[in-house]
């Protein structure tokens, strides 16, 4: 289960580094078919991929300067963590896989990038060429591709000349950079008519929370964020996504709604077959979720 619902019993939320146990994958193959927010590694680090969008126009520095793309920029962002005990050097940059198999490398617009971590990490981020034994370091890799192309996959090398190991993304598509270390904003369901002041309906309520374990089952981390994971988790969204490392798939089950306040079971498959069970409300205000509190 996410850290966003362990939050809401009373855990703590505050983010770890991945390890290199658990659900890692190794580039001896284990790798292959690994997503989004599960943790992987190759040669001298764990990886975990937080996010995927493509769709971006352009991004903007600190000085307010805006770099823009020949047709789109799509930009993974990915948490490194060093697995060996003595300080290395930043992995390669990975490769980016399309829908049809074509390969791309980063852009080479160096200030592109300066401004893409600026709009995804805030003004003082500062890249890093070495980490130590432990640590982990978060990056987004950034790719200047044609319109219509969608990110499918990553092939993200621990070191140079390493074997690899391939993850499959679920990419969103934006049009606009995050800006400010948040994810891309994503428009959030209506309750009411925006010429009424009726009270939201009881099913817009629930549509909430299904959309929300909708986009968390579909790897779609930003939406999920948008739609009331950053009220809940009161913590970082790589920590958000980290949360999920080990849930194979939630079932929420609606067991009444009144007014904002939605009831649910949630039973949360766990990547070892185990089944975690819960039940508690969510509180939607606006097409959000505000609130949770689940035991």
């Amino acid at each position: 289960v996410g850290l966003g619902l362990l939050a809401a019993c009373g855990s703590s939320s505050a983010y770890a580094p991945p390890t290199a146990t658990g659900t890692a994958a190794h580039a001896s193959g284990a790798g292959a078919g690994a997503g989004m927010g599960q943790t992987v590694s190759d040669g001298n680090y764990s990886f975990v991929v937080d996010s995927s969008q493509c769709g971006i126009s352009s991004f903007t520095d600190v000085l307010g300067t805006s770099r823009p793309t020949q047709a789109q920029f799509c930009a993974v962002v990915v948490t490194m963590t060093n697995r060996t005990n003595s300080p290395q050097n930043v992995p390669p940059y990975p490769t980016m896989i399309d829908r049809t198999g074509n390969m791309y490398n980063t852009t080479g617009d160096g200030k592109a990038e300066v401004a893409a971590e600026q709009d995804y990490f805030g003004s003082d981020y500062q890249a890093q060429l070495q980490v130590n034994p432990g640590s982990h370091y978060q990056d987004v890799f950034v790719y200047d591709v044609p319109q219509g192309v969608q990110a499918a996959s990553v092939q993200l090398h621990g070191q140079f000349a390493s074997a690899g190991v391939s993850v499959t993304l679920k990419t969103t598509q934006v049009t606009a950079a995050p800006g400010n270390g948040a994810p891309a904003p994503v428009p959030a369901p209506t309750t009411s008519s925006p010429t009424t002041s009726s009270p939201p309906s009881t099913g817009a309520a629930q549509a909430v929370v299904q959309q929300y374990f909708a986009a968390i089952n579909a790897g779609d981390y930003a939406q999920a964020w948008a739609l009331g994971g950053q009220n809940i988790e009161h913590g970082s969204y790589s920590a958000f996504v980290q949360g999920f490392a080990t849930t194979s798939s939630d079932s929420v089950h609606v067991v009444s709604v009144s007014g904002d306040t939605v009831t649910v079971t949630l039973d949360a498959t766990q990547t070892d077959g185990s089944v975690q069970h819960y039940a508690g409300t969510y509180t939607v205000h606006d097409g959000v979720i505000v609130g949770a509190d689940l035991h």
